[in-house]
């Protein structure tokens, strides 16, 4: 693709669109601007022409050739195509509203911070008649809608649409909706699918704890499909940033070998900084990995040396600068797994 190319041919279709830098409105000529660098792979052109299929500016009205662009311009990373898609899909424009699928993307997109897919999440579930009518869920997405300065228009709607949920009596927490479907209390029945719908949700808000716990939940495939690898992740990330919770669970998975290699240096690391924060637990996981270090005898071939505590093992060699013959003795650290070189000539 020609970028330059491609940025002005944008660049001109939208001032057709706008009427400015001296250019008359002309959807049409807008289109093929917009036609031309699409076809070129340019994003931005391809979800502009997507909005004028959509809304028959300059072409004739046509939602399947929208969806495409949209498809197109998604493809590459375009920020709002999903949203309009999903919009789209909602409308019934082409064929019965599809919703499971509408809400998915729009989930993807208010996660990765598209307000307006927020909005319309807020307002699908706080549809009194509509199919997906869910006031916790409208709640929560009004609360996250709070943190952006919506229009005016879009802020009376905002407002009448939280009264309605508070009335309700929905307040959208993550924390305490996790709470109350991971235990069945509070009117709710137990129910681990929703408990991890929450867990994910305050763990994308920046919430340690509940990456912790959504940590675990794929570890154990309650309420997610089991991914191992994706629970392990979690709990990285968590304990990187100082969630003491996530850095015993990190050293405990270390310590049994469980969805990482057994490593008792990196057992002891994590659990003496979950410990440094008083942690519950942490002291008596901590004796248990000191105990299997000191039980472990080191290294398959090194030796005990009774004096520093340190396991070594010596090599025939040769000094590196000048060839000297000598013994290399390789030191190991049982406390940080860390080895150490040195060389002693003959």
């Amino acid at each position: 693709m020609d970028e330059e190319q491609a940025l002005r041919l944008y660049d001109m279709g939208m001032d057709y669109i706008t009427g400015e830098n001296g250019m008359a409105e002309d959807a049409v000529k807008a289109v093929e601007c917009f036609m031309q660098a699409a076809e070129m792979g340019h994003p931005d052109s391809q979800f502009s022409l997507a909005i004028c299929y959509r809304d028959g500016s300059g072409v004739e009205q046509d939602y399947g050739k929208a969806m495409d662009w949209l498809a197109e311009a998604g493809g590459q990373g375009h920020s709002h195509a999903g949203t309009i898609a999903a919009e789209i899909m909602l409308s019934g424009d082409i064929g019965e509203p599809d919703y499971d699928n509408a809400v998915t993307i729009l989930e993807i997109a208010a996660d990765d911070d598209d307000p307006d897919a927020a909005f319309d999440l807020a307002e699908l579930y706080g549809d009194f008649e509509g199919p997906m009518c869910d006031f916790e869920k409208a709640a929560y997405w009004l609360t996250i809608l709070s943190k952006y300065d919506p229009d005016e228009e879009r802020r009376e709607k905002f407002v009448a649409l939280l009264a309605t949920c508070h009335n309700e009596g929905y307040y959208g927490d993550p924390a305490t909706l996790l709470y109350e479907y991971s235990y069945g209390v509070n009117g709710r029945e137990k129910d681990e699918e929703q408990a991890a719908y929450w867990a994910k949700k305050g763990a994308l808000a920046g919430d340690l704890g509940m990456m912790t716990v959504l940590a675990n939940m794929h570890l154990l495939g309650k309420g997610v499909p089991a991914d191992i690898s994706r629970g392990v992740s979690l709990y990285h990330s968590a304990a990187e940033d100082g969630a003491p919770g996530a850095q015993l669970d990190l050293a405990g998975l270390y310590f049994e070998g469980y969805g990482v290699e057994k490593n008792l240096a990196a057992a002891k690391s994590w659990c003496e900084r979950a410990l440094a924060q008083g942690e519950q637990g942490a002291a008596d996981l901590l004796a248990r990995i000191n105990n299997e270090i000191g039980q472990s005898g080191g290294p398959a071939g090194f030796t005990l040396d009774p004096n520093s505590g340190l396991y070594y093992m010596v090599t025939p060699g040769a000094d590196p600068a000048t060839g000297a013959p000598g013994r290399w003795t390789t030191w190991f650290y049982p406390e940080s797994g860390d080895y150490r070189q040195q060389f002693y000539p003959d």
